[in-house]
């Protein structure tokens, strides 16, 4: 309960910060950026998070964030077989979904135990409530990041020369784009 009322207020402190951060979508946007990542889901934040972590100047676009960023499924778990190595991946390497996990988590299990250990994967069961609080405190305190609520309609890419008409390079200078459109994108 201690544990739950410090994590409340923390969050309420840096939802305070974002909100008072995020542009009109009416507004015309100039800051420059080097990162821009649409969509606010969980490979969304992920990639916003790692990218300002390596020093960019990162901004994630999504509709809604206070409503869309760490929303869970209907099923609210991490983990199982095949994700559960993804987590473990993504916990290395300094991801937030890990993180948020320990915070809201409320049971931990490792599947198929009485099985060989090729089929056993750890499966976490999230707090749906907590798990949204603790992915957007953890994405609206990275520093280097930005959010703004916006809803990205068309992508307009223009092609890039290399010296002497050589095909371009990967250039740090260069901004970048990541699109995490999510499920809902297919429908």
């Amino acid at each position: 309960r201690l544990y739950h009322t410090t994590f409340l207020s923390m969050f309420k402190a840096a939802a305070r910060r974002c909100i008072s951060r995020l542009p009109c979508a009416s507004r015309s946007f100039t800051t420059k950026v080097d990162v821009v990542v649409v969509g606010g889901g969980h490979a969304g934040c992920e990639a916003a998070a790692a990218a300002a972590r390596r020093g960019a100047r990162t901004m994630l676009v999504t509709p809604k964030p206070m409503a869309s960023i760490g929303e869970m499924s209907c099923n609210p778990s991490i983990g199982g077989l095949a994700k559960g190595t993804l987590v473990r991946e993504v916990d290395a390497l300094d991801g937030l979904m890990g993180r948020a996990a320990d915070a809201a988590g409320i049971q931990f299990r490792i599947l198929n135990r009485s099985k060989g250990p090729a089929v056993q994967g750890p499966r976490a069961q999230m707090d749906r409530v907590l798990y949204k609080q603790a992915i957007q405190a953890l994405v609206m305190d990275t520093p280097g990041l930005q959010v703004r609520d916006a809803a990205v309609a068309d992508l307009i890419v223009e092609p890039t020369v290399g010296p002497k008409g050589t095909a371009p390079s990967s250039r740090e200078d260069e901004p970048s784009a990541v699109a995490s459109p999510g499920e809902e994108a297919g429908e």
